[in-house]
């Protein structure tokens, strides 16, 4: 699980294989996106606290054959 936090109309990516990039669209609102090397399903939670911040958190599961 990567975290990435970023600030007002930042971005910012986590330094692990599993990358997190969070981009401020508006004043409150903020995207992520998650992207891997390897072939996984992601699932992306997106959350702002304190008006100032954007949190991303991106979780890697794996597909059964």
């Amino acid at each position: 699980m990567c975290v990435c936090m970023c600030e007002s109309m930042i971005e910012c990516m986590s330094m692990c294989a599993h990358r997190c990039v969070c981009v401020w669209v508006r004043e409150s609102v903020c995207v992520c996106v998650c992207v891997n090397v390897c072939e996984t399903v992601y699932l992306s939670v997106c959350a702002c606290k304190r008006m100032s911040v954007c949190m991303c958190m991106c979780v890697c599961v794996r597909v059964p054959l």
